[in-house]
């Protein structure tokens, strides 16, 4: 890996009533082949369950995926290391309805710019 990326920020912004397999935040492609550091951030002000998955180039596929358990009024935080190959992209999406706001935010970028 060459180079150094610095940090960028991915939300879909407050989702109200966001429904199963909703988006609530990608990184995008990730431009080259490399080791990445996510820091996730999730609230809700209802139970919500979230999975932060690893997807593959075409976005058809995950290829690795946690799934989060959030309270009513909890925010979580989690900090992932991915090996990620040019194209592949983390995103969060709801894994059932709620009826209730919930918001996600991704911080990325290569390990070694982020310490």
């Amino acid at each position: 890996m060459t180079g150094t990326s610095d940090p960028t920020w991915s939300t879909g912004g407050n989702f109200s009533g966001p429904s199963a397999n909703t988006v609530l935040a990608d990184t995008g492609a990730i431009e080259n082949d490399g080791v990445i550091r996510v820091h996730m951030m999730a609230s809700s002000d209802v139970t919500a369950t979230v999975s932060t998955q690893h997807r593959d180039v075409t976005n058809t596929s995950t290829l690795q995926e946690h799934r989060d358990y959030m309270s009513a009024n909890s925010p979580i935080q989690r900090v992932f290391t991915f090996t990620i190959a040019a194209g592949e992209r983390v995103r969060v999406i709801m894994v059932a309805q709620v009826i209730g706001n919930v918001m996600v935010s991704l911080n990325s970028g290569r390990k070694d710019a982020l310490g």
